[in-house]
């Protein structure tokens, strides 16, 4: 076979080499373009479902979280009810010789409605069966101190107070975890011997509970309508004139309750009346007892909303 045609068959019968590497490289470039869009669409796959699950986890414990809140809040409306019927067994009829008006020489009349009904201003052995009566409602629970009350208002729970002030912002007069917590009183403050200042805290609580009406007090006339404050204890019946309303950041310290003498207590109340929202009229010094009522604005500065009061009856 000559030569020419030997060459003829092999161009006829075998590829070109770089024909065939250049096949090769398209197959090669089909090939790991395939692989790359297998993998954006296996990778936007993962996504998704982890989106998904994080959505899922998220929602989940939202919703948890808003159904525990209502659970709470019903929970707490059923303890408080469970009190009020204490307080309805002890009517001002059932004790004679007290009632809502009744005061001792030196002492101001206060008008009968600054004391819910069912409720009577009765003297420490009264009150201290009351008490006591409620803390068998609580179970057992000693540390339930007293009754606050503010009429026409939401504000009308037992005080519970402990040895510090962080328990009962996560616990509920039963003792059982809740996220409205209760109503406390500072773990500094003497209830059985009143001091200059005594502080009360509560919860803001969107659905009406515990200090939320405290907010309301920033109308005159709501707070025309709802002048006193009424505070059973051990030692008996308080009764309180509000003097001062006015929101304050932390860096006031409202909450005090040991002063260097009665000046310095006396600048004090003076400073928290220049503070109020409208002049209630009421005047304070430092000879007088004050009560303290404080709460959450739930306003993003972290401020606080503040009630104060003097002592008129106890």
């Amino acid at each position: 076979m000559s030569d020419g045609s030997k060459k003829r068959m092999f161009a006829e019968d075998y590829f070109d080499l770089d024909d065939l590497r250049r096949e090769q490289r398209q197959k090669t470039g089909a090939k790991e373009t395939n692989n790359e869009t297998k993998n954006k669409s296996r990778l936007i796959v993962n996504l998704l479902t982890v989106a998904i699950i994080i959505g899922s986890v998220v929602l989940g414990y939202y919703l948890f979280t808003v159904s525990q809140y209502y659970i709470d809040i019903w929970k707490t409306n059923r303890l408080s009810q469970q009190g009020l019927n204490i307080q309805d067994d002890q009517s001002p009829q059932s004790t004679p010789g007290l009632s809502a008006a009744a005061t001792a020489p030196g002492e101001v009349n206060i008008p009968g409605d600054a004391v819910p009904a069912g409720t009577p201003l009765g003297a420490a052995p009264v009150t201290r069966q009351y008490i006591q009566n409620l803390r068998e409602v609580y179970n057992n629970n000693d540390d339930v101190v007293g009754w606050l009350t503010i009429t026409g208002t939401g504000i009308n729970y037992p005080l519970v107070q402990c040895a510090d002030n962080d328990f009962y912002l996560k616990h509920d007069a039963d003792k059982n975890p809740s996220s409205i917590g209760w109503i406390f009183a500072d773990c500094n403050c003497d209830l059985n011997n009143l001091g200059c200042n005594t502080v009360i805290y509560g919860h803001n609580i969107k659905g009406g509970s515990m200090f939320h009406d405290l907010r309301y007090f920033a109308d005159e006339s709501y707070y025309k309508d709802h002048r006193y404050i009424t505070l059973r204890l051990n030692s008996g019946d308080t009764t309180w004139e509000i003097f001062s309303f006015y929101s304050t950041t932390t860096d006031f310290d409202y909450i005090a309750t040991t002063f260097d003498g009665q000046q310095a207590f006396g600048d004090f109340v003076a400073l928290t009346k220049e503070k109020s929202a409208y002049d209630t009229g009421v005047g304070v010094s430092g000879s007088d007892k004050v009560l303290t009522l404080s709460t959450c604005t739930n306003r993003p500065d972290d401020s606080r909303y503040v009630l104060m009061a003097k002592l008129v009856q106890g």
